[in-house]
């Protein structure tokens, strides 16, 4: 599939999707779970990458618990083009 997110309205990856494949992408409603593939990702709590900033890698995120948020959604998201972490 590659990298992307994809971004869903309900909790528990249900409901309708958004994928995201660019660096920067506005969901024109609110995510309450998001599924990662491939790269890292930064959410953010508002549009246009404003507000709370969320770190996300690879695998699902049910609800706002999983990425340790302060609000239940996402409403922006950017992809982090390149990322060396150190062991």
């Amino acid at each position: 599939v590659g990298c992307q997110s994809r971004a869903k309205k309900d909790r528990d990856l249900e409901g309708h999707s958004c994928e995201c494949t660019a660096d920067l992408h506005s969901h024109s409603s609110p995510c309450s779970s998001i599924q990662v593939e491939g790269r890292y990702w930064t959410g953010y709590e508002q549009p246009n990458l404003m507000g709370y900033q969320y770190f996300l890698y690879s695998g699902p995120y049910p609800d706002y618990q999983w990425w340790m948020g302060f609000n239940a959604c996402v409403r922006s998201c950017h992809m982090i083009p390149s990322v060396n972490l150190i062991e």
